[in-house]
């Protein structure tokens, strides 16, 4: 298996590059031969532009919770989450303990100490 990332779907790849017609044969591979994901994702190396940060620690802080629900306020329109099972595959779940508007929280727990496959994190991408 080859996996390959960018911010830019294939077709926008060296983009206005000089002599981008040599690159447009690996352009046209890519579309054909390889399943291309959009992840739409949120770009998080501009949360600290929006007034977030990475990653708040020490966590049960009421500092850290505050800036968490901040962050969900921001990221959701202020939508109230809700609790939600994701089925991720082979009749496995995943317990989210909000969600809203494909926005999440989970525990440490839930994500990175029970057993989990890569199907399970595709699958909540």
């Amino acid at each position: 298996m080859v996996v390959i990332t960018s911010n830019r779907p294939p077709d926008d790849l060296y983009y206005n590059g000089l002599q981008r017609f040599l690159f447009m044969p690996f352009i046209d591979m890519l579309n054909t031969d390889f399943d291309v994901i959009n992840l739409s994702s949120i770009d998080y190396r501009l949360l600290n532009s929006m007034g977030m940060d990475s990653y708040y620690y020490p966590v049960g802080t009421p500092e850290t919770k505050e800036n968490m629900d901040k962050m969900w306020n921001q990221l959701t329109n202020s939508a109230k989450g809700t609790y939600k099972m994701i089925d991720v595959a082979q009749g496995r779940f995943i317990s989210c303990t909000k969600h809203s508007k494909l926005v999440g929280e989970f525990t440490f727990q839930e994500l990175c100490e029970d057993n989990r496959g890569s199907t399970d994190y595709m699958a909540l991408a």
